[in-house]
């Protein structure tokens, strides 16, 4: 059997109860819509995390260390 993403994005929201638009407001933070202004692919965040951005869109966030890769 394989379980979709997203079957379980909607697990975490619907079962475990975690707020997924709370999430994406936070991913869509001022400073990372003003590293999309400025044409920005990558945001490294204080905690060390990294957003990767394509164009507008916030495609993936990579852990602490990780490095994308095109």
């Amino acid at each position: 059997m394989y379980v979709s993403d997203h079957a379980v994005l909607r697990y975490i929201e619907r079962v475990i109860g975690l707020d997924v638009e709370a999430v994406r407001v936070k991913i869509a933070s001022p400073t990372v819509q003003k590293a999309v202004d400025f044409g920005c692919e990558t945001v490294v965040l204080g905690t060390g995390q990294r957003i990767i951005l394509h164009g507008d869109v916030a495609v993936t966030v990579l852990p602490k260390g990780a490095r994308g890769t095109r």
